[in-house]
């Protein structure tokens, strides 16, 4: 997340902003009322992703913008590969709103999308929920077949986890139980070595033939 200008960015774990709770589920909000303040802009940026592989990307997430007087924006915003290329707007008021986009257009080997609060003066503020990437892509049936199996393991582990598949593993992220990232791996042997973390609940996405993948794992 970057902050551009104020001292205050989005948040994660609630339902909602202000009094406002559109959301049924752990969202991203801006809470524009709750700090006051004025001249605010704030970016939440996704983790990079290759999408070079797929023939059709399609962004969908669910939202909501409650302004003031005019005051208050949502924009979404995709990495082409050189720039950033604003996708969609909101400018008024939408207290709720489900929302897909052909980003097919934008697919590059490092696809990340963007999402801004802004007010040049003060609003009530803007949420964010079940934020999705999905496509098709041109593997073969026994390809995708064989990535829907791939595992990870020991789980628990206490030092070195293991992908087992023969395919390249890239783009390994970990965060911790908070959505908080601890940990990324670019190059690896499809073993990576966590001694490092904590004990506790871990969830991890990691990148084979420009698919994404999640999975959970425990660190004793």
């Amino acid at each position: 997340m970057d902050i551009i200008t104020g001292t205050v960015g989005w948040e994660f774990g609630s339902s909602g902003y202000s009094s406002y709770t559109p959301f049924s589920s752990n969202a991203a909000t801006f809470d524009d009322d709750l700090y006051e303040e004025i001249d605010n802009e704030a970016d939440l940026i996704s983790p990079s992703v290759n999408t070079t592989s797929y023939n059709t990307i399609t962004l969908s997430f669910e939202y909501s913008l409650e302004d003031y007087a005019g005051s208050g924006d949502f924009i979404v915003s995709v990495w082409n590969g050189t720039s950033w290329i604003q996708v969609f707007s909101q400018t008024s008021d939408m207290l709720f709103e489900a929302k897909s986009i052909d980003v097919t257009a934008y697919k590059n080997a490092n696809f990340r999308v963007k999402f801004k609060y802004m007010d040049d003066d003060w609003g009530w503020g803007a949420g964010l929920d079940t934020y999705k990437l999905t496509g098709t892509n041109n593997l073969s049936t026994n390809e995708v077949d064989e990535l829907k199996t791939i595992k990870i393991g020991p789980n628990p582990i206490s030092d070195k986890l293991t992908f087992f598949t023969d395919k390249k593993v890239s783009n390994i992220n970990i965060y911790n139980a908070s959505g908080v990232k601890v940990h990324y791996d670019e190059d690896n042997n499809n073993t990576i070595n966590l001694s490092q973390l904590t004990k506790g609940i871990y969830f991890i996405t990691f990148e084979i033939n420009g698919e994404i993948y999640k999975k959970k794992f425990i660190k004793n």
